[in-house]
């Protein structure tokens, strides 16, 4: 069995009950406030990984509208969410690899 298979499969079965406890969580709307303020690019392009259900998508695009996001996630389930809460955002895009490094502005 794959190591990773048994979280894959957990955040698919919890999709729907994260987006109802987690959709309006406002605890971070301040980091979310300051990074909206800081890109000061029209349009800009951003990659949200491990979107979720498109919680902090839907905020940020409700502050910018502007942005254009990518959302990817390792559940099918929460990429369906995402969609339907953030239409104009693209959270169809799959990929073969991805990596992450954490970057302080």
């Amino acid at each position: 069995m794959d190591r990773y298979k048994e979280t894959f499969d957990t955040w698919n079965k919890v999709a729907r009950l994260y987006q109802e406890k987690f959709m309006d969580l406002d605890l971070y709307d301040d980091t979310y406030d300051t990074f909206c303020d800081e890109v000061n690019i029209e349009n800009a392009t951003i990659l949200e990984i491990g979107c979720g259900p498109g919680n902090i998508t839907k905020y940020i695009l409700n502050k910018r509208p502007d942005f254009i996001i990518d959302g990817i996630d390792i559940s099918p389930n929460m990429i369906e969410l995402a969609k339907t809460n953030n239409p104009t955002a693209d959270c169809d895009k799959t990929y073969d690899f991805s990596f992450w490094i954490s970057i302080v502005l």
